[in-house]
């Protein structure tokens, strides 16, 4: 419609156009992310490198990420992590975590929902949650959420698609870690995906495995 028409269109039908390329760019960038980042891990060429960094600072780079799709729905992003929060993981595999985790929540929100993010740690663990108030799920897709003999993905409130394969990847990563994934949902009623890491740094042996 651009490259053919731009003359006979007028600015606002020019700047609808214009957002929704962007937006399906940005679409088509995460799901093409999740596809080589999967690709890469099962050819066991992904490299894993745990330092320690800020988590809450890790969060407010993944919302700026997706700040494009949070404006589209006119979003309420609350980020409860605590500034002092620290965590000792691949900071790329987190990032890509808390990515696939809050793209779903806003995938899967109504119009001016909220979501937060919040962090709650105790001497054994640090818990990482994503809680929506959007469309929630079954038990029979909860089941196969984390299953790579069924691949499931569900369009979103906006008929946004996927692979299926962001949880699969979240559920790698954070076994990677050490840690582990669970998901509490309830159909109209919201999800919350939670995440768990070791408060302290595995061995050397655990890593090696």
């Amino acid at each position: 419609m651009l490259v053919h028409h731009l003359d006979k269109l007028k600015p606002d039908e020019i700047s609808k156009l214009a957002e929704g390329i962007d937006v399906s760019a940005h679409l088509l960038r995460g799901l093409l992310k999740n596809l080589l980042e999967w690709a890469t891990s099962q050819a066991g060429l992904l490299n894993f490198n745990p330092t320690h960094f800020n988590l809450r600072q890790l969060a407010i780079e993944v919302i700026e990420l997706l700040n494009d799709h949070i404006t589209k729905k006119k979003l309420l992003i609350n980020n409860t992590i605590g500034e002092e929060i620290t965590v000792h993981g691949d900071k790329n595999m987190l990032h890509s975590v808390l990515r696939n985790l809050l793209g779903n929540a806003i995938k899967f929100s109504k119009a001016s929902d909220s979501i937060t993010l919040a962090c709650l740690t105790t001497l054994s663990e640090i818990q990482v949650s994503v809680v929506d108030n959007g469309i929630g799920m079954s038990q029979q897709i909860k089941e196969k959420l984390f299953r790579i003999d069924c691949k499931h993905s569900t369009p979103g409130t906006a008929n946004e698609q996927g692979t299926g394969l962001g949880l699969l990847l979240c559920k790698e990563f954070v076994e990677k870690h050490a840690g582990r994934i669970e998901v509490e949902s309830e159909e109209s009623k919201g999800t919350t995906f939670t995440f768990s890491l070791p408060n302290t740094a595995p061995s050397a042996e655990w890593y090696n495995q």
